[in-house]
């Protein structure tokens, strides 16, 4: 799929997939993407958000997938259209309980970045979301830090980890991800903090499918 071709990117919201079937935003998108290019009269129009969201409940529904709008709140900045494949929870009320809860993250990757003030105020952030906190990796220690290339090698570092089920926390001490977190239909989520100069900060939570 060309850039040119991706309708989703040029929606004026958020989009998260929810969708066991595939493994990342390019595939799961695919089918919406397509029926979105079957509509020329839609594309001029995309920019605008409330034809955006209508477009995007048609093409999801083609797809055996709904979609459901978490509105902009003191959390996020802007609207979120969680995008699920039909059956993957039997309630919304379901799907809700499981996107809100922190308990479903089996441990996260700090930024980690070893000075007294950021640490502490990555540490504050984490304490609001998750009161008891999940296991906490940090790479900066065995790497150092690689500014622009960083968040790049510590997602490696990261999807290394889950794929062998396991890493250590930031004082070395071992972590098995099956013991950390409820289990999503045997899939493990880990939350990756990435925080850059100049407000390039980015919390990714990464799906590894067993």
């Amino acid at each position: 799929m060309n850039d040119a071709d991706d309708y989703l990117g040029k929606m004026p919201f958020f989009i998260v997939f929810l969708d066991p079937l595939h493994t990342d935003f390019h595939s799961s998108g695919k089918p919406l993407n397509e029926y979105i290019a079957r509509h020329p009269l839609m594309h001029d129009k995309l920019h605008r958000p409330a034809f955006a969201a209508k477009v995007l409940e048609m093409a999801a529904n083609s797809s055996n997938m709904r979609v459901f709008v978490r509105k902009a709140d003191a959390l996020i900045k802007h609207p979120l259209h969680y995008i699920v494949r039909n059956g993957v929870f039997r309630t919304e009320e379901q799907m809700w309980a499981f996107i809100n809860s922190p308990e479903n993250i089996a441990a996260v990757k700090t930024h980690g970045i070893g000075t007294a003030d950021s640490d502490a105020a990555e540490l504050a952030a984490l304490e609001t979301v998750f009161g008891t906190l999940p296991p906490l990796m940090a790479f900066k220690a065995q790497i150092g830090h690689t500014l622009g290339a960083t968040a790049a090698l510590e997602t490696a570092l990261l999807l290394s980890a889950l794929k062998q089920g396991g890493g250590t926390d930031y004082q070395g001490r071992e972590i098995r991800f099956s013991e950390c977190a409820a289990s999503w239909r045997d899939d493990l989520f880990c939350l990756a903090n990435h925080f850059g100069f100049g407000g390039s900060n980015t919390a990714m939570v990464w799906q590894w499918k067993s």
